[in-house]
């Protein structure tokens, strides 16, 4: 089963939108989650996978720089103040948020080793879900 592949070019406004349009949930709100699994996900079959939704650019917010490089099959991410918490191998389905709006840009694991810096490089192995 295919829920959206990069090809498809389709854009959310939020991040409910992406989850209760693509997996099910019924969330009302999803401020604050930029980096989660959704309940749904067992049922579907998606269990090792989370949600990332990445600014591109710079977010003053959260202090994190993210940039799709080498024709948006890498993400490189930085923090300005503190280390992410995915570990090495992670996996994540990512709709990255560009020009006020979400769209999908594939499924992204986390290379190891991690930068010294904290610097992460997060490489597409796939462009649906």
């Amino acid at each position: 089963m295919s829920y959206i592949s990069v090809s498809d070019k389709k854009t959310f406004g939020k991040i409910r939108d992406v989850c209760n349009r693509l997996f099910h949930t019924n969330y009302k709100d999803c401020r604050g989650m930029g980096w989660f699994k959704p309940r749904t996900f067992k049922k579907l079959k998606l269990d090792k996978y989370k949600l990332w939704f990445p600014k591109i650019g710079h977010d003053k917010a959260t202090g994190w720089e993210n940039r799709l490089v080498k024709n948006e099959t890498e993400i490189i991410s930085k923090n300005d103040s503190e280390k992410g918490k995915a570990l090495p191998g992670q996996e994540n389905i990512t709709f990255a948020y560009i020009g006020n709006k979400y769209i999908f840009k594939g499924v992204f694991r986390l290379l190891d080793p991690i930068d010294p810096d904290g610097t992460e490089h997060w490489i597409r192995i796939a462009t649906s879900v």
